[in-house]
């Protein structure tokens, strides 16, 4: 379901290293994807020795290579330091939206801390005809902008974007993915996933106009788009049984990942992520023998996907981070609409002798250039951050009005309840740790890169919401 929501809030996917040195000086019997085992004649342009088809024999799905490595001299072992520092990785974290088509310089993705976007190409004005020069030029132009930013995209092909399910019929689509396929395979590089989209609503295999939602059609359009995509590269469905339906047999098992096999490169996105009991329809009952599914596939396929409702205790902080390890996930949405709701948990550790013993009212605000909206959190005091851990925990209407911008600052204010010095900054609290305050305004500074952008998900949306404001939980 295509709306809008406010992401849940949790850290980057940590960066995995592993080096044994040997102090002889002498390196032997190294295999990599760029050589044969004892083979000196690598190359250093990139291209190595092996191939990138996702293919090589000789990867046997351990990380490592061979566990019972005995070393032929002499080593020395180095331990390295874990880091909590939030850093950009390629291919994971939270995504934004971007238009691939028309956008020409996407290089806010990457300065606002993502490395990934969701690029959905609309296709509403050729339901009925084939793709004409200029679209594919463009989408050809807007792989090229995203390489230059150093990004990846998510890519999906829709007909619409609300649950009409308006789409083509079967031969059009076949005919536009054989129109996009060069384009799909010259920039392979650039595309993390395709999202098998094209059929029904919103490209999510449902509600279809055209009556495409049905195993044979599916099956037609997946494989097509299977045989788009270079054999790197995966293609995601929208819940596992559609998946069972196309390819029986279970999830993959060990010896099948990363092999040539359409099956192996069937991933998942659940755009209903943690919604409901079966996240609105993405589970079949009974509910766990397909989450089941989708924790043995993830082990081997990209899973990732979005938001779209609220559903307490599967959408609280640690049950939904034990879904998200569960199920392998790789990517999320991170954006909010206007007039959307924006889920806002934060810890505060105080780390003193005791908690502010004056009345002290604790705000959110939302600012971007000279526009400020603050909201007063209801029955919430600073007193009552005693030492230890404390949370601040609110659902924020956002103004309907606002205009989509990837540089939005949300902070938290804890001024003085004085009328003669509650605008002060002197005698507002300042939170220890770096980075965050806001020395003219007295704020802590949670955030200076929120996204607001009209196509993010979610299905709690109020277009004329004026101001920010609390909403009950």
């Amino acid at each position: 379901m295509k709306t809008s929501w406010g992401a849940i809030l949790l850290a980057t996917l940590p960066a995995l290293a592993g080096i044994a040195a040997c102090d002889t000086g002498t390196i032997t019997n190294i295999n990599t994807d760029d050589q044969s085992p004892g083979d000196s004649t690598g190359t250093d342009d990139g291209t190595g020795g092996g191939t990138d088809d996702g293919t090589n024999p000789d990867e046997t799905g351990n990380p490592d290579g061979d566990a019972t490595w005995v070393p032929s001299g002499p080593t020395v072992t180095i331990d390295y330091d874990v880091t909590d520092e939030d850093f950009l990785n390629p291919e994971r974290g939270y995504y934004v939206t971007m238009d691939v088509v028309t956008e020409r310089d996407p290089s806010w993705v990457r300065s606002t801390g993502h490395t990934m976007a969701l690029a959905t190409v609309r296709l509403d004005d050729y339901r009925d005809r084939p793709l004409d020069s200029a679209l594919l030029s463009a989408l050809r132009a807007g792989f090229a902008s995203v390489r230059e930013a150093g990004i990846k995209v998510i890519v999906r092909f829709a007909y619409n974007d609300d649950a009409s399910g308006l789409d083509a019929d079967r031969a059009q689509m076949l005919e536009h993915i054989s129109q996009v396929t060069p384009i799909l395979r010259d920039n392979a590089d650039v595309i993390a996933v395709l999202q098998a989209g094209f059929i029904g609503a919103w490209g999510e295999w449902h509600s279809s106009a055209s009556g495409l939602d049905n195993d044979a059609d599916r099956s037609a359009i997946l494989r097509a788009l299977l045989d788009a995509m270079p054999p790197s590269r995966a293609v995601q469905i929208r819940t596992p049984m559609f998946k069972d339906a196309i390819f029986p047999g279970g999830p993959l098992s060990p010896e099948e990942a990363w092999s040539s096999e359409d099956r192996a490169r069937v991933g998942h996105h659940n755009d209903c992520f943690l919604a409901s009991a079966d996240d609105y329809g993405t589970f079949d009952s009974p509910i766990t023998t397909w989450e089941d599914y989708v924790e043995l596939d993830g082990r081997y396929l990209p899973v990732g996907g979005e938001t779209c409702h609220l559903y307490a205790p599967k959408t609280d902080c640690q049950a939904a981070l034990g879904f998200l390890q569960d199920q392998h996930w790789s990517y999320l949405n991170e954006e909010v609409a206007p007039g959307g709701v924006l889920e806002v948990k934060l810890a505060i550790d105080n780390q003193g002798f005791s908690a502010p013993f004056n009345r002290r009212p604790v705000y959110l605000e939302l600012r971007r250039g000279t526009q400020r909206w603050r909201v007063k959190l209801y029955n919430r005091d600073g007193r009552k951050f005693l030492p230890g851990r404390s949370y601040v925990v609110a659902r924020l209407r956002v103004p309907g009005n606002l205009v989509a911008a990837s540089d939005y600052e949300l902070s938290l204010w804890l001024p003085d309840e004085a009328p003669a010095v509650h605008r002060d900054p002197r005698y507002a609290i300042r939170l220890a740790n770096p980075g965050v305050w806001d020395a003219a305004r007295g704020t802590n500074v949670i955030t200076s890169s929120l996204v607001i952008d009209p196509s993010a998900p979610g299905d709690d949306i109020d277009p004329d919401a004026t101001g920010l404001h609390e909403l009950p939980r």
